[in-house]
């Protein structure tokens, strides 16, 4: 048995063990399975962009004499694109939406950009991923150009080894686009080599799309119940837990 499903359980197998800690039974199973390539999330997972992203909405909001939005709602701009976020939580129409869109990018790119904090101890978590010998990718729904600034306003560059994000012109800004643009810039055939790591349900399901399992974080915006009912295939609280499921090859 592995050294991390040994308890205290004498005389029963991993099966019959009900008991036995959730996260080390998954972990038991996981350290079966190596990937080679790691797609992480940005927002939510490796940085806190929420008061640059919310200062910049409400500010949008306000300049389209649209109302303020709570902060329950505001966090449900995190993660999909703004095309949907402004729609479904912002109430605006189409063509709402694309002024909106404007807005609130030239705000951003002024003052909201830099407003953020690094997640502490994922930076460690990619660099050891590195050190043994794992790809780790930016899969985010997020501009590039915005993910690479932040990358370089925090020295931070050498933790990844790519980043693969929406265009500012509005491709490619689904999280299953950008997981599928660094799946063929790697030249990736077996989806088993890949697993996505996220805060939320549309890192899971985008992961999902293309047969790729998934580890949803809770440090993020993404609450527990929200990435097991995407179907991620574990669900973990800490950077450290990411790392000893992940750091086995």
């Amino acid at each position: 048995m592995h050294k991390y499903a040994t308890k205290t359980y004498l005389n029963t197998t991993i099966y019959e063990s009900f008991i036995l800690d959730r996260f080390y039974v998954s972990l038991y199973f996981f350290t079966m399975i190596t990937f080679p390539y790691i797609f992480i999330d940005f927002d939510g997972t490796i940085a806190n962009t929420s008061e640059g992203v919310f200062t910049c909405i409400q500010e949008t909001l306000l300049e389209l004499h649209k109302p303020q939005l709570n902060s329950e709602i505001l966090k449900q701009f995190i993660g999909p694109p703004l095309t949907l976020s402004f729609p479904t939580y912002g109430g605006l129409n189409t063509e709402e939406t694309q002024k909106a869109i404007e807005i609130f990018r030239n705000r951003y790119e002024k003052t909201g950009l830099f407003m953020n904090t690094l997640y502490e101890g994922v930076i460690p978590l990619c660099l050891k991923l590195r050190e043994t010998g794992h790809k780790v990718i930016v899969a985010t729904s997020k501009p590039y150009e915005h993910a690479k600034a932040i990358l370089v306003q925090h020295s931070i560059t050498h933790a990844f080894d790519y980043v693969s994000g929406s265009s500012l012109n509005g491709t490619n800004e689904n999280k299953a686009d950008v997981i599928k643009h660094a799946i063929k810039v790697h030249n990736i055939s077996d989806m088993s080599q890949v697993v996505m790591v996220g805060d939320r349900k549309y890192d899971i399901e985008g992961a999902k799309s293309f047969g790729m399992q998934s580890i949803g974080v809770t440090w993020g915006f993404g609450d527990k119940k929200e990435l097991q009912e995407a179907g991620a295939n574990w669900v973990v609280d800490t950077p450290n837990q990411v790392l000893a499921l992940l750091d086995h090859a």
